[in-house]
């Protein structure tokens, strides 16, 4: 059945090209507007987020660099630029070129219960996936 999976991280190589931009606006906050998707990308991360997870991101993952953004403002811009609420199916990126702005992960874990297409780069994420989807404990 399912077997632990003994701590696995997926390889990562950068994917550069021209469908990353920098509005003025979202350089302050580390934040890239990856236009094939119309999502945020971190700048530090190489991660893409939503519009609701784009600045809670930024002020929780970087403390440290204090910065203080208007959720108002933000917002704002966001829509301007037509930042999307949700993440495209996994499903609809098989096949096609590389995000820029994002670290490609080589190698992964891809949740398979009931087709369900999900793709994780860490095993605790896959656990919790798996535990809140289908009530499959992983240990």
């Amino acid at each position: 059945m399912y077997q632990p999976l003994n701590l696995y991280y997926s390889s990562i190589e950068p994917v550069t090209g021209q469908d990353i931009h920098s509005p003025a606006g979202l350089h302050p906050c580390g934040l890239y507007h990856q236009t094939c998707t119309n999502l945020l990308c971190c700048t530090l991360c190489h991660v893409l987020l939503t519009l609701s997870a784009g600045l809670h991101h930024v002020q929780n993952a970087y403390k440290d660099l204090g910065l203080n953004i208007k959720t108002t403002d933000f917002n704002m811009m966001c829509k301007d630029l037509g930042i999307q609420g949700l993440y495209p199916c996994a499903l609809s990126l098989s096949g096609i070129d590389a995000h820029s702005g994002l670290d490609m992960y080589t190698w992964a874990l891809l949740c398979l219960e009931h087709k369900c297409g999900c793709i994780f780069t860490f095993e605790g994420a896959m656990c919790r996936h798996l535990h809140a989807h289908y009530v499959v404990n992983v240990s």
